[in-house]
């Protein structure tokens, strides 16, 4: 039976002959009260292990949250710094691409406008040859047409 505050106010004991308390009334009554005292400081000393059982729980979870905080932090950092570093080196190698890029469309038009200056060359050596051609292929009709000329008139003179 659990006794309340109530029950050891309002306990009564019979009294005795001298207007006393009975004796084994009160000795049974206190023993009820140490046992359920004793039961109390048993409970009491129970629930403060267990409460520092979880106080230390809580104390190692509480490690471990820090330690993954932190560890996300250094992540993030890590994760921003490789981002960066990535970027970095695809400009690089853009801007590297785009200057190999300008070098080599300048190389091609340094290479048409040389060709564009040796055909222009080539074409007027080839109105140059025509010409002389031209004017070999005048001399030699010219040539031709005086050798005619010259065998009719030998041809008139020897009478043929």
């Amino acid at each position: 039976m659990k006794i309340s505050p109530y029950d050891i106010q309002n306990k009564q004991f019979s009294t005795e002959i001298f207007n006393g308390f009975n004796k084994d009334e009160v000795l049974a009554f206190m023993e009820v009260i140490r046992q359920q005292i004793e039961e109390l400081i048993r409970e009491n000393e129970g629930l403060r292990q267990q409460n520092q059982a979880k106080d230390q729980q809580l104390i190692e979870y509480r490690k471990i949250d820090a330690l993954m905080r932190e560890t996300l932090l250094i992540m993030q950092k890590v994760s921003e710094e490789y981002k960066d570093n990535v970027i970095a080196q695809a400009e690089a190698i853009l801007k590297e691409a785009e200057q190999k890029a300008q070098k080599r469309l300048h190389q091609t038009q340094q290479e048409i406008d040389r060709l564009k200056e040796e055909i222009k060359h080539l074409k007027m050596i080839r109105r140059h040859l025509n010409e002389e051609l031209h004017r070999y292929l005048m001399s030699q009709i010219s040539i031709i047409e005086n050798d005619e000329e010259e065998a009719q008139k030998d041809d008139i003179m020897i009478g043929i």
